[in-house]
């Protein structure tokens, strides 16, 4: 199943992508909500909020559904926790401030990569 990362298609085509971030809820419905609202991608804090990697998961699939960006920040940059997040869902991931795994180069992003030879072993989806 190719997921659309309507996010990214806008920040590759120079446009200008919005999105919000998610720190505080547990609730599915904030996707829908902030796709409503206008907004590209969601961004889902694990790592400064009391998000668990379920609840990302869950949003992740809701916003992906609802055709908007599920992008996870896993806490410590933990590569375990960072490969289920994609796993389950998240289009992206931040490795640096105000950079996202969407960069080529980044050594988290090869190291999470998904298909043939990757490191993740359930990915559900292309990279």
């Amino acid at each position: 199943m190719d997921v659309r990362n309507v996010a990214r298609e806008k920040l590759e085509q120079g446009q200008l992508s919005l999105g919000v971030g998610v720190r505080m809820t547990r609730s599915v419905e904030i996707a829908k909500a902030m796709a409503v609202a206008g907004f590209d991608w969601l961004f889902l804090d694990m790592e400064h909020g009391v998000m668990s990697l379920e609840a990302c998961a869950q949003i992740s699939t809701a916003a992906l559904d609802a055709g908007i960006a599920p992008i996870a920040r896993v806490p410590n940059g933990d590569y375990a926790i960072a490969t289920q997040a994609l796993d389950d869902g998240a289009v992206g991931e931040p490795d640096a401030p105000g950079r996202l795994l969407w960069t080529e180069g980044s050594m988290i992003r090869q190291r999470c990569r998904s298909g043939p030879g990757a490191s993740s072993g359930a990915s559900r989806r292309k990279s």
